[in-house]
């Protein structure tokens, strides 16, 4: 048998496997796709094999307000010979699987009134080409959306498949890959500017960085030149922490910081030591370290960007 690569499935169903997944657990150990509308009755599964869909219309139009509907899915269900590529979301991820191809068969559990077909050999997978697991939380909410779907089966609009075929293949949207590329130029543009900041306007973005972060100024001390000690809290945790800016730095001077500190004692929660030039580094999980990069990374995903630019003109 030909293999079957997910991202080129002649077509892509959506399957809800039983009334609220009931089947699911069954169908994912044991390699299983599984329809209801009373398929597995002798009559029903006959004319289904046949082709009869008329005959399930007539069947449905006397029992519920949808025969076309029900005779529709049913009818995509017993169709496919195995292009079909079936996706159901569970457990918190997106699963998919092809059908071996071979006929449906009436369920012999107790109780249904269902069809069963097996998967191909790879059964109900949940990871992309590139082994990535397809978290329901990292897909896009037009795919996940599908999952509150009343129906059994349903197919997906031209943009959506496009997008979950893309997924599949574990390629990323080139407007994503365009946006990151842009992305790291205006950071390192950011970083530029920053550098050329005067030492107090510095300090004044480094404590709207905090602020825009939630943070409360209580105190600021020091204030030469060059540097400033900025003590903050959190209003809603109680939380403190201590910044002590600098416009120029080296390793030599973070390390007699942290070896003050450290004789001090200081009881605030969280220490913060930021520079935006020279070179400085510590693996001390008291004490967070912020370069130029660091700050770039705040300012762009804080919105100070335009606050910066009015600064560097």
């Amino acid at each position: 048998m030909r293999q079957r690569i997910p991202e080129n499935a002649c077509q892509i169903r959506y399957i809800k496997l039983g009334r609220e997944a009931s089947h699911w657990k069954r169908c994912l150990t044991q390699n299983l796709i599984w329809v209801g509308f009373d398929s597995g009755t002798p009559d029903v599964y006959l004319d289904a094999l046949s082709g009869r869909w008329d005959e399930i219309y007539r069947y449905w139009s006397s029992r519920c307000k949808t025969p076309r509907h029900h005779t529709n899915q049913t009818k995509a269900f017993f169709e496919d010979s195995g292009d079909t590529l079936w996706v159901t979301f569970e457990d918190g991820c997106l699963y998919y699987a092809f059908s071996d191809g071979s006929k449906p068969i009436p369920d012999q559990l107790e109780g249904t009134k269902g069809c069963i077909r097996h998967t191909d050999a790879n059964g109900w997978r949940n990871c992309d080409a590139r082994s990535a697991v397809l978290r329901i939380d990292a897909l896009s909410g037009r795919l996940t959306k599908t999952a509150a779907y009343r129906q059994t089966i349903c197919s997906f609009d031209f943009e959506v498949e496009q997008y979950l075929r893309r997924r599949l293949a574990g390629k990323v949207n080139p407007m994503v890959t365009r946006f990151h590329k842009n992305r790291r130029l205006i950071l390192g543009d950011i970083e530029k500017l920053i550098a050329g900041l005067r030492w107090q306007d510095f300090e004044t973005l480094i404590e709207l960085i905090f602020s825009q972060s939630g943070l409360r100024r209580v105190s600021r001390t020091g204030g030469t030149k060059k540097t400033t000690d900025i003590d903050l809290i959190n209003p809603v945790t109680s939380e403190t922490a201590f910044v002590q800016v600098k416009s120029h730095t080296s390793q030599k001077q973070l390390s007699n910081y942290i070896d003050r500190k450290l004789s001090e004692k200081s009881n605030v929660d969280k220490m913060y030591y930021v520079f935006h030039t020279g070179h400085a580094s510590t693996t001390t999980e008291d004490i967070v370290v912020w370069d130029r990069r660091d700050v770039a990374a705040q300012v762009f995903s804080l919105g100070l960007t335009d606050w910066l630019v009015s600064k560097s003109i």
